[in-house]
């Protein structure tokens, strides 16, 4: 089967909060009930999905990874580079207009990704995350851009 080809993406920088950030469909936003948002994800899960909500877990409370989402037309190709986690789940996005958030104060990020409302495969690649702890460690308490994160969508 032949890989699909790249439609559309975003990328940047996301505040983390309490060692997360959500992917979420806007028309979809939670309404404060505690069903309305997927579970935190465990120290050993990358990602936790529920409908319309994809949260990530960061390997540090409070910094700024650079994540890189991509819609594809069909189930692209592996990642190129090295890379040390990943992660695989389905999700269903009701309305098809896609944001990154800070976990706790929802403060957005400046992703956006418009995509058809439907089911979606999403495979998640991160890296960084090592050395993200070791300057967390040291000098810097915010790390921008260490820790790395793909995240690739298509149809099924």
């Amino acid at each position: 089967m032949p890989a699909g080809h790249r439609i559309a993406a975003t990328e940047g920088e996301i505040f983390t909060e309490y060692n997360m950030f959500q992917l979420a469909d806007i028309h979809s936003l939670p309404t404060g009930d505690l069903d309305s948002v997927p579970a935190a994800p465990s120290d050993d899960d990358l990602v936790t999905v529920k409908d319309n909500y994809a949260t990530f877990n960061s390997a540090l409370a409070d910094n700024y990874p650079y994540v890189v989402i991509e819609y594809w037309s069909a189930e692209p190709p592996d990642a190129e580079g090295a890379w040390e986690r990943l992660a695989e789940r389905k999700i269903t996005f009701e309305g098809g207009q896609l944001r990154l958030f800070s976990q706790i104060d929802r403060r957005p990020g400046q992703h956006e990704l418009q995509i058809p409302p439907g089911r979606y495969h999403m495979r998640v690649w991160c890296r960084g995350r090592k050395q993200a702890q070791a300057l967390a460690e040291s000098d810097d308490m915010y790390p921008h851009s260490v820790e790395h994160w793909l995240i690739r969508l298509w149809p099924y």
